[in-house]
């Protein structure tokens, strides 16, 4: 007790335990022992050790300085201790009521596993004498509430390694009741974000990937700023690890017996890699490959009448077959292009010549009857039997120019033809011929002169020459399709007359 006045230079009586003035009010409830009164202020140190001195005043002292912990702290420990005068000790925790004894310390006495509420916890510990007088010492421990605690998070996914096909990904996990912010973050594309603790799970959906290990990170922190992180490993394949695919872009076809062979072109994805192979696989022999790429046109093919599956594989790089096919259906001899030859060329002929054939070639899509023109003459075409190698029937000829035609088709009728010129002489042109109808005749001496008779074909023309091998008389006659010839003149003897 400390009693200050300003002024004590005065004859008042002194008077302890009493008011000084009337004496009788504000008496002091209790027992007094061992006063002393001093001519000067006592340092606190004097103070205390006049107090240890007592030989009945008990004596706690709590040796816990005040704190503050965080969450996770659910109990405490506390050390203190007590002068020789305490013979009980006790304690109790304010905010959560409990409370205890122990063996006062010699000096030295400690409690342990002091249960702490969320709060200040006013841990006090009282002390007894044998008197009964009671001191006490205290500690406030303040337990902070759960956002204090130390932070946890945890990843549940497994460190995985995916296709080049997966672009995104979804982790989850879970978080305790320390963590007051979440945050995210992909190391190798950079993005991150936010969200909610869980309560206690969590997850992020859609997290992009890049080729290569994705590390996801999540980070979390509690109320006082402490961190806390787990991250998993996702590592996502190049192109190629993925699952294939290809695309052949021509669509079933029909073609002409022309056609004997096909590329086949297409598209593929990125996981297609390496090579590629294509294949008739209904004209049997041996795949060609050919390098893969986003857009492909394989080697040729050969083609066989009818249809032809034509199949493209392509594989990814653990070798997954992917494959597609388009059917080329190769029509028979006769659906092509016809083609016709005539293999004779420019002819000139006499005028004996009244008809005439040609020979020629065709190719296999010349197909039925072929026909024969003199178009000269006109009339209609006379028929024949198409083959490889043929040969017409005789057509007539007329004098002068006489255009031949040709005339082939396909199974679709499709015409083909090709021509010469036949190019036959006027009347002249041929063998001439020349008969005198007269017989061999003999005559008397009286018969002096002789007339002849006869005829020609149209080739004689001009004169006709005539000598009497006998007498070397000779003369001319017009040429005619019959004629006649006066005046010879005979000698004695045989008379050859010569045209």
């Amino acid at each position: 007790m400390t009693i200050s006045y300003t002024n004590v230079d005065n004859l008042a009586p002194i008077i302890i335990g009493a008011n000084n003035i009337d004496h009788n009010s504000q008496n002091y409830k209790g027992v007094m022992d061992d006063i002393r009164v001093y001519n000067r202020a006592l340092s606190l140190a004097e103070i205390q050790t006049l107090f240890l001195e007592s030989p009945q005043t008990p004596y706690v002292d709590v040796t816990n300085a005040n704190r503050t912990v965080i969450y996770d702290n659910a109990s405490t420990s506390i050390a203190g201790s007590n002068n020789i005068n305490v013979v009980a000790l006790g304690w109790s925790n304010s905010l959560t009521g409990a409370r205890g004894t122990l063996s006062p310390g010699s000096p030295w006495w400690t409690i342990n596993g002091i249960v702490l509420n969320v709060g200040a916890n006013v841990i006090t510990v009282y002390g007894t004498n044998a008197m009964n007088v009671a001191t006490s010492d205290s500690v406030t421990i303040t337990r902070g509430g759960t956002s204090t605690a130390t932070p946890y998070v945890d990843v549940t996914n497994a460190n995985q390694t995916v296709t080049y096909d997966i672009l995104a990904s979804s982790i989850g996990g879970s978080n305790n009741v320390g963590v007051a912010t979440l945050a995210w973050s992909n190391s190798l594309t950079g993005a991150g974000g936010t969200l909610s603790p869980g309560s206690p799970w969590w997850t992020i959906n859609g997290i992009a990937l890049n080729v290569g290990a994705n590390m996801i990170a999540v980070y979390g922190t509690n109320a006082l700023n402490v961190a806390t992180s787990d991250s998993v490993t996702i590592t996502r394949g190049p192109a190629g690890t993925g699952v294939p695919f290809t695309d052949v872009t021509n669509v079933d076809t029909w073609v002409t017996y022309d056609r004997t062979e096909w590329a086949v072109a297409g598209t593929n994805n990125v996981n297609v890699v390496g090579r590629m192979n294509v294949l008739n696989t209904s004209f049997g022999g041996s795949a060609q490959d050919f390098a893969a790429a986003l857009n492909w046109t394989a080697p040729t093919v050969n083609l066989s009448v009818g249809a032809n599956t034509l199949l493209v594989t392509g594989t990814n790089a653990f070798g997954a077959l992917v494959s597609d096919t388009v059917t080329i259906t190769r029509g028979p001899a006769g659906t092509g292009v016809p083609f016709a030859k005539i293999t004779n060329g420019y002819m000139w002929v006499t005028y004996d010549v009244t008809s005439y054939t040609v020979a020629g070639t065709n190719n296999l899509n010349v197909v039925g009857d072929m026909r024969v023109l003199n178009a000269t003459v006109g009339g209609a075409a006379t028929p024949f039997a198409a083959g490889l190698h043929w040969l017409t029937p005789a057509f007539s000829l007329a004098v002068g120019t006489n255009n031949v035609m040709v005339f082939g088709t396909n199974a679709f009728g499709t015409i083909t033809m090709d021509s010469m010129i036949v190019e036959r002489g006027p009347a002249g042109t041929g063998a001439p011929f020349v008969d005198v109808t007269n017989a061999n005749a003999w005559v008397t001496y009286d018969v002096t002169t002789t007339g002849l008779a006869g005829t020609n074909n149209l080739n004689v023309v001009g004169m006709i020459n005539w000598t009497n091998a006998l007498t070397g008389a000779q003369g001319t006659v017009p040429a005619a399709l019959t004629w006649n010839i006066s005046g010879i003149v005979l000698a004695v003897g045989v008379n050859a007359i010569v045209y």
